[in-house]
């Protein structure tokens, strides 16, 4: 496992020569006042080997903290999701050394919360200027856990080219949808780009969870789900039932493994197989442009929600960086003034080399990236009824769940199999997170 450690300005490990033990060396990029030493400030985040990895803004602004307080330094330390970057924090918020600030990943907030490592950021300025589906998603339990830089929206991005040669348009239903992919594949065409990630969960929650997300008594239903009356199974069927479909129809590509597909990141040879037009569809967040090759000049494409309803497109809006504070911090109040400091940021910058590429609050500048392709799908960001990455009123998890399952479906596992087996992870998560 590979750690990423970023030296602007790192706390001074005194050298102890007591003992024959050797004391640790000054690290680099060390501000330094030869009368008071600033208080350190630890951040973990995700960082991978990608140029304009979302992590890039947060290393800018912090370099802008530490240039500008010599009283506070933040060092920064990270890897990449693949290489485990869950798992390694919450281990070490669970030592009770961890880190004064951090970024968690959807799949890990609930149980963060219900291990009181998320300090309440109601109190920071922008959090009275988060928009609707942000602040939605930013609180879980009645706590403010995170204030986001940017949104994201996922959708689906076409391959409008691709569908031209075969006489097809952007499907704009189910049936026109599946129409689309019977004609690419049997023209030798793979439909759908893969990875170990966004292809299958974006897809499958769509299909089945949509009627859930539309329902007038979506209340009523939040409540049956987590009580357990009402089994998550009975919506996500649908989902996996469309799911196996893709699966016997090879619309993914044949010969699924799933190690291989457990092994490919999302944005890499997916992205490629997409912009090099292998692919007619691909299953990306809002801003993943700036990831393609020359940012795709040039290239004909569309974006637009997935079309798993009989009528009309759903997408899964998401917070694209959930920056927390460790509840259990020996510098709350330092990590506090950072985290304002942070969050206070609405530079149009944070929309092109962000995480996400859509604004968060009121007074953000700047136009989202690829807007020009985002036609058919921003109109569907705010719109009532679309389905949130990882619902906080829930008692139980999806977006990680939804994965799990369905690299257990390339491995064998039927779609009414996965739908039971979601039924005891539900109620087994409502043991542990139901009190929140």
């Amino acid at each position: 496992m590979k750690h990423l450690k970023r030296g602007m300005a790192i706390a001074l490990c005194a050298a102890v020569a007591a003992g024959g033990l050797c004391g640790c060396e000054p690290k680099s990029g060390m501000r330094l006042d030869e009368e008071t030493e600033p208080v350190v400030l630890s951040f973990f985040m995700p960082m991978g080997a990608q140029k304009k990895e979302g992590a890039n803004i947060f290393l800018k602004l912090i370099d802008q903290y530490n240039a500008s307080h010599s009283d506070v330094q933040v060092e920064v330390e990270g890897i990449s999701i693949k290489d485990g970057y869950n798992e390694v924090l919450e281990r070490r918020l669970a030592s009770g050394q961890g880190d004064d600030l951090f970024i968690v990943n959807a799949d890990s907030v609930k149980s963060f919360a219900a291990n009181g490592y998320l300090c309440d950021l109601s109190g920071l300025p922008a959090c009275s200027r988060l928009y609707p589906v942000a602040r939605e998603q930013a609180e879980i339990g009645g706590l403010v856990y995170t204030i986001p830089l940017t949104m994201a929206a996922y959708g689906m991005y076409v391959n409008t080219d691709l569908l031209a040669k075969y006489g097809l348009e952007p499907p704009a239903d189910y049936s026109s949808w599946m129409h689309c992919c019977q004609v690419l594949k049997e023209g030798g065409v793979t439909p759908f780009a893969v990875n170990r990630w966004y292809a299958m969960t974006v897809p499958v929650m769509a299909k089945g969870l949509y009627k859930l997300y539309q329902s007038e008594h979506y209340g009523e239903l939040v409540e049956g789900l987590n009580d357990g009356s009402v089994p998550i199974g009975d919506y996500m069927l649908e989902g996996f039932q469309m799911f196996e479909e893709f699966l016997d129809q090879g619309y993914y590509g044949d010969d699924l493994t799933r190690e291989g597909v457990d092994s490919v990141p999302a944005r890499t040879t997916d992205l490629q197989d997409f912009q090099n037009q292998k692919v007619a569809f691909a299953f990306f967040s809002s801003g993943v442009e700036k990831y393609f090759v020359d940012e795709g000049e040039g290239m004909p494409y569309l974006v637009q929600g997935v079309p798993a309803l009989p009528e009309g497109t759903v997408c899964l809006p998401s917070i694209a960086d959930r920056l927390c504070v460790n509840a259990n911090s020996e510098h709350l109040e330092e990590a506090l003034e950072v985290a304002e400091y942070i969050t206070d940021a609405t530079a149009a910058e944070l929309l092109t080399n962000g995480d996400g590429s859509l604004p968060s609050r009121e007074g953000q500048e700047g136009v989202p990236l690829g807007a020009e392709h985002m036609q058919r799908l921003l109109p569907l960001v705010n719109r009532e009824g679309q389905i949130p990455i990882e619902d906080m009123n829930l008692h139980f998890t999806y977006w990680d769940t939804t994965r799990t399952l369905c690299l257990e479906m390339i491995d064998g596992l039927s779609a009414q199999e996965a739908a039971e087996k979601y039924n005891a992870i539900q109620l087994e998560q409502i043991g542990k997170y139901g009190d929140e």
